[in-house]
């Protein structure tokens, strides 16, 4: 063998001058081609700055954020008949006022007095120099003079919208409790037909025990088990309503417990994510977990009216029945109205029974999927936790979520079932592990928009 190979090592040679020589004709062919495409990529960004510059020229209406319309070479030197800019209250005044100097005739500026104020670096957000404090954090409508809705009614210039026209009155009143203050209903102007507005539904989680409690995070942030069981089964059950189900919370942290639980029952069409991080959002049923009272009035304020045909309220009854200041004044506002309807977790997971004489069709179908979703069993003896606990290991195939505020004192037990879990199977990734108090805590997942996909 070694004598045939060495026998054929001229013939090897010649190959290899032959494949040398093709390679540097090679060579200088790959040197003409990236010259050419180098020209080519030029003629084609000056070719599309043209087209832009005359669509621009030429276009009756462009839409543009603040900030492309400074750096786009079509859009930096145009100018408009009319500048209209929405959600202005949002946008720092400095940068409004470089918009709306491209007006020649007109500007007209539409917001809520009651979103966000602009999102500005921290280092800014605090500066206590008078030229940042007016031109940068500063808004519009406070520049304007324009504070609150009564500040509205009375500035001339402003024109106020009044009626609403989604929610039904009880909503609308809960809504303009939580700081709108001026809103009326639209069934009050002559000869308009109001269809059924939203309603709105608070779930009380005070009857779960532990898993209502408000939990830290190892880095921050809080959370509790009892929003990341139901509020995913509370949108999975309008998931297919017209504008879909959303589900909004106060942090980051429970966002991503919601989002897990989405991802592992593979529920792609359902979004998540904080107040914060959603004021221009709506959804046809929006699911809000309070978590804590912890809340800004404004982007509470907001978050209540995401909902279109039904909003859901993960929160504490017994805490907003006590609250005499902050955030859940309004809502205990609605429920001595009795603007809102209360149903119970537990029972909603089966662990009570449902309140009342009269079955309440959305209950009953909202308890039927939670309760096939989220099994309950009620084991009162160590033996059969174990027991349970070992089948449940066993039966897994995908996925295992654990949590449990004793999972530190019985880890010698848990975790070698766990090791012997089928390979399928893994642990879900918002557990990242045992606190100092026995607890597992979600990690935080990245910014909106966020929907669930497959993992």
């Amino acid at each position: 063998m070694r004598r045939c190979e060495e026998e054929r090592l001229p013939e090897h040679h010649e190959r290899l001058r032959h494949l040398l020589v093709l390679q540097s004709g090679a060579a200088g062919l790959r040197t003409r081609l990236e010259t050419e495409h180098a020209e080519l990529v030029e003629r084609s960004r000056e070719q599309r700055a043209e087209a832009e510059d005359r669509l621009v020229a030429d276009a009756r209406l462009v839409a543009a954020t603040p900030a492309r319309t400074r750096v786009h070479p079509a859009l930096a030197a145009a100018e408009f008949d009319a500048v209209l800019v929405d959600d202005a209250g949002s946008v720092p005044l400095a940068e409004l006022l470089l918009v709306l100097c491209r007006a020649g005739v007109t500007g007209v500026l539409f917001g809520d007095l009651r979103r966000p104020a602009p999102a500005l670096a921290p280092a800014v957000a605090r500066s206590t120099d008078a030229a940042v404090q007016r031109w940068v954090q500063g808004s519009a409508f406070a520049h304007a003079g324009v504070h609150s809705p009564a500040d509205a009614l009375r500035t001339d210039g402003c024109v106020t919208l009044l009626h609403q026209f989604r929610f039904g009155p009880g909503l609308r009143r809960l809504v303009d409790d939580a700081g709108h203050d001026v809103l009326q209903d639209a069934r009050d102007l002559p000869g308009f037909a109001v269809p059924a507005g939203a309603e709105a539904v608070l779930v009380d989680v005070s009857t779960l025990g532990q898993l209502a409690d408000v939990r830290p995070g190892r880095r921050g942030g809080r959370w509790r088990v009892a929003g990341a069981v139901l509020a995913p089964a509370l949108a999975e059950l309008h998931a297919a309503v017209a504008g879909g189900a959303g589900i909004v919370t106060p942090d980051p942290l429970q966002t991503a417990a919601a989002l897990a639980v989405l991802r592992d029952r593979r529920l792609v069409g359902i979004a998540a994510g904080t107040a914060a991080e959603t004021p221009d959002r709506t959804f046809g049923v929006a699911v809000l977990d309070l978590v804590d009272d912890g809340w800004d009035a404004r982007l509470l304020g907001t978050a209540l009216t995401m909902g279109v045909t039904r909003l859901y309220v993960l929160t504490d009854v017994r805490a907003v029945r006590a609250a005499v200041a902050g955030p859940l004044v309004p809502l205990r506002g609605a429920l001595d109205r009795g603007d809102v309807r209360v149903w119970s977790a537990a029972a909603l997971l089966g662990l009570a029974a449902p309140p009342g004489v009269v079955v309440d069709s959305a209950f009953a179908d909202a308890a039927a999927l939670v309760r096939r979703r989220t099994p309950v069993v009620d084991l009162a003896e160590d033996a059969a936790v174990a027991a349970e606990l070992a089948a449940r290991v066993e039966a897994a195939r995908r996925t295992i979520w654990t949590w449990s505020p004793w999972g530190v004192h019985r880890a010698s037990a848990v975790v070698p079932l766990l090791a012997a879990a089928p390979r399928a199977a893994s642990t879900c990734g918002w557990c990242c592990g045992p606190r100092r108090t026995g607890s597992w805590a979600p990690r935080a997942s990245p910014t909106w928009p966020r929907r669930a996909s497959p993992r």
